[in-house]
C-alpha cells in the first residue's frame, strides 16, 4: 500500500506532541502568572471550546486570528471567571512552547522515518510556536521543512494548504507522499482529496473510521510496520 512513498508529512498536535497535556500545563502556568486560582481551570471546558473553534477554522468559518481573539473569552465566560480573555491568550501562547509533552513513541518514529524519507511537519498552529515546540522536544532537526497554515495562508484540509506545500516541493508528486495525523477532517480528508496516502493516528481512540484513511493506527510504533 505504501511501497511508492518517498516523502512523509506529519501533523504535530496530538500526533507528535500531546497538545492536551501541554495545553493543560500551559493554562495552569498562565493562571498562576495572572494571579488566578489554577483550581478553577477545567480542561474539559477548554477542550470543548478549543475543539469547536479549530473545527470552525477547518470548515473555513473562522480565521486563526479570531481563535486567538475569542478563545479565552469564551472559556472564562463558561468558567465564570472575570478576566480579559484576549490579553490572557498572549500569556497562554507564551507558555505553550514551555509545556511540551511528546506523544509516546514520537521520537522513535522520527528517528526511524528520517533514515528512509524526507520529513515535513504540516500543522494549522502558529508557525513560530510550532517550531519552538518541536525544537524543545528535540524534534525540529528531523524535518526538512515546517509547513503551517500561518505560513501558507490557508489551513488544512483546504486544497490551498496543500497547494502551498507542493509549490515549495515542485518536483514532488502527491501520490508519493503520505500524510500522518490525528484529525480525520484536517489531515486525512484533506490529504486524501489532494492525492496523498493517509494514515489516521487515532490518538484519542475515538474508534472513528473514514473511507479517506488508507490505514488507522492506535500507536506510533505501528507506523514503523507500514513504512
Amino acid at each position: 500500500m505504501f511501497s511508492e512513498i518517498k516523502y512523509v508529512l506529519l501533523d504535530v498536535d496530538n500526533t507528535l506532541l500531546d497538545f492536551d497535556a501541554g495545553a493543560r500545563e500551559a493554562a495552569k502556568k498562565a493562571f498562576v502568572k495572572w494571579g488566578l486560582d489554577p483550581a478553577r481551570y477545567d480542561h474539559a471546558v477548554f477542550t470543548r471550546i478549543n475543539d469547536s473553534l479549530w473545527s470552525a477554522l477547518e470548515r473555513g468559518e473562522l480565521k486563526r486570528s479570531e481563535i486567538h481573539r475569542t478563545r479565552w473569552t469564551k472559556i472564562f465566560n463558561a468558567l465564570g471567571i472575570d478576566a480579559d480573555g484576549e490579553l490572557f491568550e498572549a500569556a497562554f501562547l507564551s507558555a505553550i512552547p514551555e509545556s511540551v509533552v511528546p506523544v509516546e513513541g514520537a521520537l522513535d518514529l522520527l528517528v526511524y522515518l528520517s533514515k528512509k524519507y524526507p520529513l515535513y511537519a504540516a500543522s494549522n498552529a502558529p508557525h513560530e510556536q510550532q517550531k519552538k515546540r518541536l525544537k524543545a522536544a528535540g524534534m525540529l532537526d528531523f524535518f526538512s521543512d515546517v509547513f503551517t497554515s500561518e505560513r501558507l495562508g490557508a489551513a488544512k484540509p483546504s486544497s490551498a494548504f496543500f497547494d502551498g506545500v507542493f509549490r515549495t516541493l515542485p518536483d514532488v508528486d502527491p501520490s508519493h507522499c503520505v500524510m500522518i495525523g490525528d484529525s480525520l477532517s484536517a489531515d486525512i480528508v484533506g490529504g486524501a482529496r489532494y492525492g496523498l496516502k493517509t494514515v489516521f493516528f487515532d490518538f484519542k481512540r475515538t474508534m472513528q473510521t473514514s473511507p479517506f484513511a488508507d490505514c488507522t493506527v492506535f500507536s506510533l510504533a505501528t507506523v514503523q510496520n507500514l513504512l
